[in-house]
């Protein structure tokens, strides 16, 4: 290479991938879907453990269980589906996925 000003032999092209970003009101939907389904899904563990724990008024043990069951679930189970399937099910309803902005 003898002219400093030349570019380089070396393939520099970028493939760009064009996404299609899901609207404001995809998004409202998509979190109502998400909201349903972790309510069903805690309404019957709450049944459940109504069945098998007896609520006392005095009992911190439920308390705590109930509190842990309404915080951790949703959150494991949010994170393992953006894991998983980089999506909700109510981004999926819509074909939607969560990407990083590098993306």
């Amino acid at each position: 290479m003898s002219n400093a000003y030349q570019t380089p032999d070396a393939d520099v092209t970028q493939t760009v991938v064009e996404h299609q970003y899901m609207g404001f009101w995809m998004r409202v939907l998509a979190s109502i879907l998400d909201n349903i389904w972790i309510g069903i899904l805690l309404f019957i563990l709450m049944f459940v453990l109504l069945l098998v724990m007896p609520m006392d008024a005095e009992s911190s043990q439920y308390l705590m269980t109930n509190l842990g069951m309404q915080f951790a679930i949703p959150a494991v189970l949010i994170v393992a589906l953006w894991i998983r399937f980089a999506s909700t099910p109510g981004k999926m309803a819509f074909k939607g996925k969560i990407v990083d902005a590098d993306t």
